[in-house]
């Protein structure tokens, strides 16, 4: 979930949507992952921004195909680190 820009909702929808819009980056591309990609991402934010975990697609092979697991971050870091945040 590193990769997930949790911080700011509008601002992470506009950066997908420039991406797949007349111009943006992928608009263009011949090969059809990247658009599916993005458009999958942008249905996972109303998921992710309501709290409904247990819906977000999940593409990790090995996993089950929906729903993630979240805890709280404090449990995954050391509290030597979380007194550097």
């Amino acid at each position: 979930m590193h990769h997930f820009p949790f911080r700011n909702r509008d601002h992470t929808e506009a950066r997908l949507r420039r991406l797949i819009s007349p111009g943006g980056r992928y608009a263009t591309s011949p090969d059809a992952f990247f658009m599916a990609r993005t458009e999958l991402r942008l249905r996972t934010l109303d998921y992710i921004y309501l709290g409904r975990f247990e819906m977000v697609p999940n593409p990790f092979p090995g996993e089950r195909k929906i729903g993630l697991d979240v805890r709280d971050w404090r449990e995954l870091v050391s509290p030597e680190e979380r007194s550097r945040i």
